[in-house]
């Protein structure tokens, strides 16, 4: 099966999009309200307790990738021309919220790892002869590292949104490798989607996120175009089309 170009992704959503804006908008709003009012929330009570502001950071992803998956459960419904409801966006809040909680950990879990660096102590790098500018020589080098296996890791299992919302019936495992699996062979195209996706982002932060209003739903479904473009590219695992 040959897959499509980005260019070609790009254009389907465009088309997909045209007239669901507007439908589309209230549930960015309340996506973006959502993801404020937990991060101020949960700004107010962290401290200054390392224990306690891993655990804060931690409830920050689960809720934070609670509402991606409502935003993405709206978007993928509008473009199977099936009505979405706010029932929907809180979907992962009644249909095995335990398996967004999982993905969420490991996902924290790497996230936390990447920060590792810049975390060791000057005096630490002193006591065994490591020099100031040697020390932020290997801080660097050590967090570059941590960002591309981050990356790396994250591009593995990017297509679990998409994957839970499909496949209900998959347990986490199944979910992780289907997209371990899928992903095994189309790791460079989605790294190009994702820099294809950055100016977006850019534009998002820009607009004082006003430009999400149109920005959110086009990267949502783009990449839920890019999982239905990949689907049932595996080695172990078969996606069926829906029928």
């Amino acid at each position: 099966m040959k897959v499509k170009s980005v260019s070609a992704l790009k254009a389907i959503t465009r088309e997909q999009l045209l007239g669901n804006y507007g439908r589309l908008g209230g549930y960015v709003m309340l996506y973006l309200m959502l993801q404020f009012t937990v991060a101020q929330v949960l700004m107010m009570i962290s401290m200054q307790n390392i224990p306690v502001q891993l655990m804060v950071s931690f409830i920050q992803v689960v809720f934070s990738n609670i509402f991606v998956v409502g935003m993405y459960r709206v978007c993928m419904m509008t473009i199977r021309e099936e009505k979405a409801s706010l029932g929907d966006f809180f979907y992962a809040f009644s249909h095995d919220p335990d398996k967004v909680v999982i993905v969420s950990a490991l996902m924290w879990l790497i996230s936390t790892l990447v920060t590792l660096p810049l975390m060791i102590p000057g005096k630490t790098a002193e006591s065994v002869g490591i020099g100031n500018g040697a020390s932020i020589l290997i801080k660097c080098i050590l967090l570059c590292v941590a960002i591309v296996l981050y990356i790396y890791v994250s591009i593995l299992i990017a297509l679990w949104i998409m994957l839970y919302l499909d496949r209900p019936q998959y347990s986490t495992g199944e979910i992780l490798m289907t997209s371990v699996n899928v992903m095994r062979n189309h790791k460079l195209r989605y790294f190009y989607l994702l820099f294809n996706q950055l100016g977006l982002w850019c534009l998002i932060i820009l607009t004082a996120t006003i430009g999400a209003f149109w920005l959110l739903p086009f990267i949502c479904v783009l990449n839920i175009n890019f999982y239905e473009d990949v689907k049932g590219e595996t080695d172990g695992y078969h996606i069926e089309a829906e029928g």
